[in-house]
């Protein structure tokens, strides 16, 4: 498998397979074909149109998952960072302008995608990264959330309560 493909000008395969879990590096690097299409469909109708809007360096910190991967981080059993049937997501940042903006920017836009979420803000707002989802198949439901961390699993990792936002975006004529 060519991990330096490119699904887009500023999206490679590599940058969506990341983990800091060393242990789980293998199977990271070796996803089934379906996940590589999920990502790739991702790139092409969410990552790449958000790089352009913004017109900053992103970079993901978290893309894929397998499932081990995702239990061990205390994900969702349906995550979509498992990028299992048709859909794919990521975690990004904005190390320019910061991930407040990028989320404001993201909402005032009419890029579709399945899911848009803010988690894990600073004491003034500000999210540690974006979640953004994508499916390839089915309808996007464009849903806009925060997200707070409401407690922790017993191995450490944090469990989410969300709130639903209205996202508003501005017409582009």
């Amino acid at each position: 498998m060519d991990l330096t493909q490119k699904f887009t000008t500023n999206w490679a395969l590599a940058e969506l397979l990341v983990t800091e879990h060393r242990e789980f590096l293998p199977t990271q690097q070796s996803p089934p074909d379906s996940v590589v299409e999920n990502l790739k469909q991702l790139s092409i109708h969410v990552l790449q149109p958000v790089r352009d809007l913004v017109g900053n360096p992103l970079h993901a910190n978290n893309g894929y998952r397998c499932e081990k991967l995702n239990e061990a981080v205390g994900g969702a059993t349906n995550s979509q960072h498992m990028c299992e049937g048709t859909a794919a997501a990521a975690d990004i940042i904005d190390s320019t302008d910061g991930n407040k903006i990028l989320f404001e920017k993201i909402c005032r836009s009419t890029i579709i995608f399945d899911q848009l979420i803010e988690e894990c803000c600073d004491v003034n707002g500000v999210p540690a990264w974006i979640h953004m989802s994508y499916d390839h198949v089915k309808q996007n439901r464009n849903m806009v959330l925060k997200a707070t961390i409401t407690g922790h699993h017993p191995n450490g990792s944090p469990i989410f309560g969300y709130v639903q936002v209205d996202r508003k975006p501005v017409s582009s004529s």
